[in-house]
């Protein structure tokens, strides 16, 4: 009987062993778990960021793309402009020009011109002399001026 109580007194203990492994691999498996939907929040709020960043980054490649549209429409429109500046500046329309001259409460309104400018491929010359004969009176005059010029 010693012998049976023995082998019943070491199997409790072996029990109690098992018990014990059984808790702290309970309690190890709930800290694992835990650690899992901690680590599953984080993956979700990761995702969530990510799909932020990308809906950002979609946007500024939007935006991007169209300011590189409003530029090429720009470059294209200053491209223009220089070919235009470019075919008056060598087909030399502004030929020949003058100034002109107007004096107005001088007691007399008075308009006068000077001569027209010599044709000249790249630009007019200067103009021909004018005389100013309009200061007749001291109580002052209101003037105006102007550039005429013709094209071919």
């Amino acid at each position: 009987m010693l012998y049976q109580e023995r082998a019943i007194e070491r199997l409790e203990q072996i029990i109690a062993a098992q018990r014990q492994l059984i808790d702290s691999l309970q309690s190890q498996m709930q800290t694992a778990q835990s650690q899992i939907i901690s680590s599953q929040s984080q993956i979700n709020t990761t995702k969530s960021q990510l799909t932020s960043a990308q809906s950002r980054i979609s946007s500024l490649l939007s935006r991007m793309s169209s300011a590189e549209s409003r530029t090429q429409s720009s470059r294209s429109r200053i491209s223009s402009l220089q070919n235009q500046v470019s075919t008056v500046q060598n087909a030399g329309y502004l030929k020949r020009c003058r100034v002109c001259f107007r004096a107005t409460e001088c007691g007399s309104n008075k308009d006068t011109c000077s001569g027209w400018s010599s044709s000249s491929v790249s630009s007019p010359s200067w103009t021909q002399s004018f005389w100013d004969d309009i200061h007749e009176e001291t109580r002052g005059c209101v003037y105006y001026w102007r550039v005429e010029c013709k094209t071919y």
